[in-house]
C-alpha cells in the first residue's frame, strides 16, 4: 500500500497596511516569531509604518531553528548570546555581526508582509539608525539594524 501525503497551499493574510503576508505552514519551531522577546503578542504594524526598510541583521541559530546546523546550541544559549550581541550592536552593528552565526552589517531591502509578526514589528517599529531585538523567528534570533 503507498502512503499519500497530503499538500496544503500556503496561507495567505493581510497586513495592517493591506500587504499580502505569507506565512508558512507550521513546522517544529512553529511557534517561533509570533511574540516579542517578554513574550507578548506582536501587536499590527500601524497603517503609517514604512512599507519597506533598508536593514542590517544578524542572525542566531538554535537547535529546532530552521536550517541551523546539528551543531547548534540550545534555545536559551542561543538567547544569552543574542542579547548580548543586541546590546553591543547599539555601540557598533559591523562588529558585533561578526559575534553571530550569520550577520551582515548592510544587508539590504525588506517588505512588510514578507516576515513573521515578530520580527516584522520590531523591525518596522524601528527609528532609522536604531537597533532592535533579539526577537525570536523560526530561523533563530534576529538583531535588526534599520539603515533607512
Amino acid at each position: 500500500e503507498v502512503a499519500s501525503t497530503q499538500l496544503t497551499a500556503p496561507s495567505f493574510e493581510l497586513d495592517a497596511g493591506g500587504l499580502p503576508a505569507f506565512r508558512e505552514e507550521p513546522g517544529e519551531n512553529a511557534d517561533a516569531g509570533a511574540t516579542l522577546a517578554d513574550g507578548s503578542p506582536a501587536p499590527q504594524l500601524d497603517a503609517s509604518a514604512p512599507k519597506r526598510v533598508l536593514f542590517g541583521v544578524i542572525l542566531v541559530w538554535y537547535e529546532g531553528a530552521q536550517n541551523a546546523p546539528q551543531t547548534a546550541r540550545s534555545k536559551d544559549e542561543a538567547l544569552l548570546l543574542a542579547t548580548s550581541i543586541a546590546s553591543d550592536a547599539k555601540k557598533d552593528f559591523a562588529a558585533a555581526a561578526k559575534r553571530g552565526d550569520v550577520g551582515v552589517p548592510a544587508a539590504g531591502e525588506m517588505l512588510r508582509g514578507v516576515l513573521e509578526r515578530g520580527p516584522e514589528y520590531v523591525l518596522f517599529s524601528l527609528e532609522v539608525g536604531a537597533t532592535g531585538g533579539p526577537v525570536d523567528s523560526p530561523k533563530g534570533f534576529y538583531i535588526f539594524k534599520r539603515i533607512e
